[in-house]
Formats: C-alpha cells, sequence, structure tokens
C-alpha cells in the first residue's frame, strides 16, 4: 500500500473520507442517493462530522459523545477513539487521555490541536 500510494497520499485521504460519510450515513440510516460524492460536499446529510486536512475526523454520535477517526493511511492502520464529555471543553478519551474543544464557528472545531471543518 505505501509503495503504491506514496505520492498520491491524497487519493487514500479522500477515499477515507468517503467510506467515513458512507459509515456515518449507514449509522443515522439513511442513504443519500450518492454516498461517494466530492470530499467537501457532504452538505446537510452531513450535520455533525469534521474532517482535519489529512482526513481524519471528528464526529459527534450523541449528547456529549464523540468519535475521533485516525489513521496511519499509508500504514493501512485505522483508530475510532470514543470521547465523553466530563466538563466542557475537557473530553475523557478511551486512550485514557483528556482532551480540549473548542468550536470558533459553526463549521470548524479544534478538538486536541487539530482543526476539523465542514
Amino acid at each position: 500500500m505505501a509503495r503504491l500510494y506514496l505520492a498520491r497520499q491524497s487519493v487514500l485521504v479522500d477515499y477515507v473520507a468517503a467510506m467515513r460519510r458512507y459509515e456515518a450515513a449507514v449509522a443515522r440510516k439513511k442513504h443519500p442517493e450518492n454516498l461517494f460524492q466530492e470530499a467537501g460536499q457532504a452538505g446537510e446529510s452531513e450535520p455533525w462530522t469534521w474532517t482535519a486536512a489529512n482526513g481524519d475526523t471528528v464526529r459527534r454520535r450523541e449528547e456529549g459523545v464523540f468519535i475521533v477517526q485516525s489513521g496511519n493511511y499509508l500504514g493501512n492502520w485505522f483508530t475510532n477513539t470514543e470521547c465523553i464529555i466530563l466538563e466542557w471543553p475537557a473530553f475523557l478519551c478511551a486512550d485514557g487521555q483528556t482532551w480540549k474543544m473548542s468550536a470558533p464557528d459553526p463549521d470548524t472545531v479544534i478538538f486536541g490541536d487539530v482543526e476539523y471543518t465542514r
């Protein structure tokens, strides 16, 4: 995998982002007509998912619970970390870390010093 995509890592980032949009749509039990839309065109069907420049995502699963999805795309290794709110802005995550979140505007969240946008 690493050899095939070393010069084109953005292809993997786009693929992972598309699969995560599909996963979120299935989790909501909604099936938009085109699950494989272009990155950045998630529209109203993805109100609670934010994506970082590297393809990692933060998704609100329910009130006070977020899933941080990250990965080493060339190594084909992915991690989902559930984080629950302790007291705003602090979250306790399943990896044992406490991360802080901020939301400077409706389309941006900063979680664990990483900026995610919709």
